[in-house]
């Protein structure tokens, strides 16, 4: 099946038919969701090779914000809830990179370990 790829209750709705359809033992699905990188391949690329419209056009169809929206709309989510999320998750990312900062390297030998199947 094809999904907007932007569009975040699309892409569940598919996930979610696929996996009933595989515990219903009704084999493989595959989902194709269409959606844009915004962004270049890499921190250098800059993307300068997509047209500014295209990338303006896909920018209006962020799925965050999309989603955002729907939610609103659909009464789950305020202005007092939404800042206090936007708190919660500062703060948890602050820590994350407090640890991940604080945490020493990896020796040499385990720098593969868990990167391929063993």
């Amino acid at each position: 099946m094809t999904v907007d790829g932007n569009d975040v209750v699309a892409v569940y709705e598919a996930a979610r038919d696929a996996v009933a359809c595989a515990r219903r033992g009704e084999g493989p699905s595959l989902i194709e969701c269409k959606t844009m990188r915004i962004r270049g391949h890499s921190e250098h690329d800059d993307a300068s090779y997509v047209p500014k419209a295209m990338l303006d056009a896909w920018r209006a169809k962020d799925p965050i914000r999309q989603y955002q929206a729907r939610l609103r709309e659909w009464g789950f989510l305020d202005e007092t809830a939404e800042a206090e999320m936007t708190r919660r998750i500062a703060h948890e990312l602050e820590a994350a990179v407090a640890w991940a900062e604080a945490s020493p390297y990896p020796d040499a030998k385990d720098v593969e370990q868990g990167v391929y199947s063993e």
